[in-house]
């Protein structure tokens, strides 16, 4: 008896998932979290930041534990904290820069970035052969001069708990451009991380 309960309870479980799967629509559809919560107020329009540069800074860890790990598995950033604000500076008409801790390939979180999770600007991203080799020829966030970046905002993911608060480099550009009123500065998710070591002025510690 309980063999059939058992039997008719995964029977169950496994039509109802068929059914989510038949209903939910093609992940191409799936409007981006980040656009909509943007509204025609507060995005950007085309074109209107003309002339002014963005620099989006990335993890460039890839492993969830140590880098040599090699039972661990992998992360990076996660894509949408990524690819939402990398096409919302671009589409505004800003010069935008990928920077990563250590330089070179972005590492993107495979687990979020499934074709059933992927949102548009992820979709867009991966078909863009400017933000391919945007996101694959980084140069360093140490080789990066902050002061040249109108806005500095920093993805988050994984990735970023372990190098985004560990790098002396991002901190001092952090504090950096907080110091100037004219940059603006910001973060989303463990993106903030990178402001952890970060002191307001040269004056002051560490705020962590």
């Amino acid at each position: 008896y309980q063999r059939r309960v058992r039997g008719k309870m995964c029977a169950t479980m496994i039509a109802a998932v068929l059914l989510v799967l038949v209903a939910v629509p093609p992940a191409t559809t799936f409007p981006s979290p980040v656009e909509a919560k943007c509204t025609p107020g507060l995005t950007p329009a085309a074109g209107s930041l003309k002339g002014t540069k963005a620099l989006l800074v990335v993890t460039s860890h890839s492993k969830l534990g140590d880098q040599n790990c090699t039972s661990c598995k992998p992360t990076g950033v996660y894509g949408e904290e990524m690819t939402a604000p990398y096409f919302l500076f671009r589409d505004a008409g800003m010069e935008t820069t990928i920077a990563t801790i250590s330089g070179g390939t972005v590492p993107i979180d495979p687990t979020y970035n499934s074709s059933l999770l992927q949102t548009s600007s992820d979709k867009r991203f991966y078909l863009d052969p400017q933000a391919y080799s945007d996101s694959h020829n980084t140069p360093a966030v140490k080789d990066v001069r902050f002061s040249e970046y109108d806005i500095v905002f920093m993805a988050g993911g994984w990735g970023a708990a372990w190098d985004l608060e560990t790098s002396d480099e991002l901190a001092a550009g952090v504090t950096q451009t907080y110091a100037n009123p004219k940059q603006f500065l910001g973060s989303v998710c463990h993106g903030a991380l990178g402001w952890a070591r970060a002191p307001r002025s040269c004056n002051e510690s560490p705020r962590l």
